[in-house]
């Protein structure tokens, strides 16, 4: 597969670092506590099972103060679970790593490295930004679900994929960027193998505030298919923070059949302001009744409704 060019022009990037003052923590972690323990009472015995993914959304790892602390979170992941963390990456091509890139001095074999280091300690999947030209006076235009072109869109497409095979890496699963999905989007990841996708919000809207023009089912923890290979599992809450209420992601009538799905989702530079937060939510969502955590190094994918 050949490599075309793109147009767009490295974008600067932000400051990454949230601030998290001591007092909110210490309330989220109070409240984190008393959801959890509710969790746990209202679910016991019910043989409710539910499964759970972690899914980092994964743009700035060339940021000399993300990668080390990723890396041991991934670690302490799949040491407290059992399975890996699924991490979408977005691949070098993209304007905003090549940013990065400029912006901290680092090469693309430096950052290919990174990426690789990545895949020995997670499932590597494909975490897609896709851009306009900039506007005349130079500032990016997202593409979002108003305007999309199809056409530029299967360009960088087409270069974020010959990345990943360059690295030998064949992603097979997907989250979208500001959570945008599109038809156009769906029908070139099913082409591509791509078989499931953690895009999707339950108030059914991308970051700009756009309804997805798809017909879709409610997210409910079943997954569902977007097209002859793709699956929908889902983007539910983050993992920094424990779900107000597990239970109603499970089946709630016995003839219920079908596997019940929760991703977690949040972004690589999070643990500049949420580290302790991330093993603490870890901890206590291992502690629910029924629950495990799905593991995307297998072959199989939570199953359809």
């Amino acid at each position: 597969m050949s490599t075309p060019a793109l147009e767009a022009p490295p974008l600067p990037p932000p400051d990454y670092r949230v601030p998290y003052p001591r007092w909110r923590a210490w309330g989220h972690a109070l409240l984190d506590a008393a959801r959890a323990r509710l969790d746990r009472l209202r679910l016991a015995g019910a043989g409710a099972a539910i499964e759970l993914g972690a899914i980092v959304h994964t743009e700035a790892i060339a940021h000399p103060d993300v990668f080390a602390p990723l890396v041991e979170l991934l670690r302490f992941f799949r040491e407290a679970t059992g399975t890996p963390m699924v991490v979408c990456v977005i691949p070098a091509p993209n304007p905003m790593v090549r940013g990065l890139l400029a912006a901290h001095a680092m090469s693309a074999g430096a950052f290919d490295d990174r990426v690789r280091a990545l895949a020995a300690e997670a499932v590597i999947g494909y975490h897609g930004h896709y851009f306009h030209p900039p506007a005349p006076d130079g500032r990016p235009r997202p593409m979002r679900h108003a305007g999309f072109d199809a056409a530029r869109f299967r360009v960088q497409l087409c270069a974020d994929l010959a990345w990943f095979a360059g690295l030998g890496i064949v992603p097979r699963l997907y989250t979208g960027g500001w959570w945008v999905l599109t038809r156009a989007i769906v029908e070139a990841l099913d082409a591509a193998g791509i078989a499931g996708d953690f895009t999707l919000r339950p108030h059914g809207r991308n970051s700009f505030g756009e309804p997805y023009d798809l017909d879709l089912p409610a997210l409910d923890g079943r997954p569902f298919p977007l097209a002859a290979g793709l699956w929908e599992l889902g983007s539910c809450g983050s993992l920094w923070r424990y779900p107000a209420d597990t239970s109603r992601w499970r089946a709630h009538r016995p003839a219920e059949t079908g596997r019940r799905f929760v991703g977690l989702s949040f972004h690589d530079y999070d643990v500049l302001s949420y580290r302790g937060a991330f093993r603490r939510t870890i901890r206590a969502l291992c502690g629910v009744p029924g629950a495990r955590w799905a593991a995307f190094d297998a072959p199989d994918l939570p199953g359809a409704r």
